[in-house]
């Protein structure tokens, strides 16, 4: 019983230790310029930035609730936040670079239309066919309803993932944190994604055996990506190239 009640405290102590990062990081992503309009927010919400114009001098920002699990609403999710950050401290470790942490938004479809709205204005098109997007460089993950619904469906709900149904949004986790990284090409961090779905799928609890079976079907999938997506596709994605994070190591990736 003592072990469960010290076991309880420390994962207590965890989210509060977390929930005070995710307000330092809000802080930090939304820069000096939103600092006094992060003070507008209610106690249990965040400020997070959106998006700008051209020359930067606008920022549209959103109050979010930080929660741990599917709320119905908007959220921060700080699960999914410290996942994000530890497959960026992965893929820092493998490249020798420095890390850094991220936010993770899981927008309710409402939210998302919105958002929809103001980036077709702005950019020229919606995100209706997008999974998640990251606006460099800040360091906010955001994911569409439906990538949140399958996450949600396997951490949070019980739900079995499978190759089939979770595979992408696995990857769109690992794909979003490496633009949190830093990493800007498209096709080189569709690459380091797929080598880093092992590790997305077993920081969401899945098992390694499992994680190894998504990335290989990805990587069977994407010569695909040629045609169908060419900027998410090189030829250099694969064993003994510049873009191979564990050199030396046989399976790929």
């Amino acid at each position: 019983m003592q072990a469960f009640h010290t076991a309880l405290q420390t994962a207590r102590l965890r989210v509060l230790a977390l929930a005070v990062t995710l307000v330092a990081l809000a802080v930090l992503a939304a820069g000096a310029g939103a600092a006094d309009a992060a003070r507008s927010c209610s106690q249990d919400k965040i400020l997070i930035p959106y998006g700008s114009t051209a020359n930067g001098s606008e920022t549209q920002g959103y109050c979010i609730r930080a929660a741990t699990d599917p709320i119905g609403q908007s959220r921060v999710d700080s699960r999914y936040s410290e996942i994000a950050s530890a497959i960026i401290k992965r893929y820092a470790e493998l490249k020798g670079v420095k890390a850094t942490d991220a936010l993770v938004i899981c927008w309710n479809q409402r939210d998302w239309n919105a958002l929809s709205k103001t980036h077709a204005n702005q950019f020229g098109d919606g995100l209706s066919n997008i999974a998640g997007y990251v606006m460099m460089p800040w360091n906010v993950i955001n994911l569409s309803p439906k990538t949140c619904r399958e996450l949600d469906r396997i951490v949070y709900q019980g739900g079995k993932a499978s190759i089939a149904k979770s595979s992408w949004e696995i990857s769109t986790l690992a794909h979003e944190a490496l633009h949190v990284a830093g990493v800007s090409n498209e096709a080189t961090t569709e690459c380091y994604a797929m080598q880093l779905t092992t590790d997305a799928a077993q920081l969401l609890g899945e098992s390694k055996a499992f994680g190894a079976s998504v990335a290989r079907d990805l990587y069977g999938n994407y010569p695909g990506l040629k045609t169908s997506d060419p900027a998410y596709y090189t030829s250099k994605c694969k064993n003994g190239t510049p873009l191979d994070l564990r050199p030396g190591q046989v399976l790929f990736p």
